[in-house]
């Protein structure tokens, strides 16, 4: 309170001097607006003291208030503090179980394609070498095929070319 009261008053006296340094300007023929800024600060300084009072208010109630009151009121606001820190710990138990699982999971399952991977590289290379002898076979057979054309070709061509011939003259 006063704290308040002296800012108030410092307000004032800023007032004051302002009004002083005014009536003197406008005297000596100076320009009377250059004692806008005597009165901005006064201003200012009243701002200060308003925002300032509201801690001083505060400590003032608590002031007034049952200290044994308080310190119920404190009590219950740690009590529902820890009550909510342990639900908290609770659920945070629960969440790291729950990615416990889920990453023992996971490496069970990279177990298991790691598993996979190992036999399937075995009955890739059986499944390579069988394609492979396979394309081989097919393009020998093809081969054999071309060729059984070709002559096939040239056997029937031989004769029908001896029968043009012959119907020609």
């Amino acid at each position: 309170m006063k704290r308040i009261l002296l800012q108030f008053l410092g307000f004032l006296a800023t007032a004051v001097l302002a009004v002083f340094a005014a009536v003197l300007m406008e005297r000596n023929g100076v320009d009377a607006a250059l004692w806008l800024p005597f009165l901005a600060n006064g201003v200012l300084v009243l701002i200060v003291a308003v925002f300032t009072a509201r801690p001083d208010r505060q400590r003032m109630r608590s002031a007034r208030e049952n200290p044994g009151e308080r310190l119920s009121r404190r009590i219950e606001r740690v009590n529902s503090a820890f009550t909510e820190a342990a639900a908290l710990m609770d659920e945070l138990r629960r969440d790291l179980e729950a990615q416990q699982d889920a990453r023992d999971a996971l490496l069970a399952e990279g177990q298991r394609q790691q598993e996979l991977l190992s036999i399937n590289k075995e009955e890739a290379e059986r499944i390579d070498k069988y394609l492979t002898r396979r394309d081989r076979d097919k393009e020998r057979k093809s081969l054999y095929q071309q060729v059984g054309f070709f002559v096939a070709g040239l056997l029937a061509s031989v004769p029908l070319n001896l029968l043009s011939n012959w119907l020609s003259h």
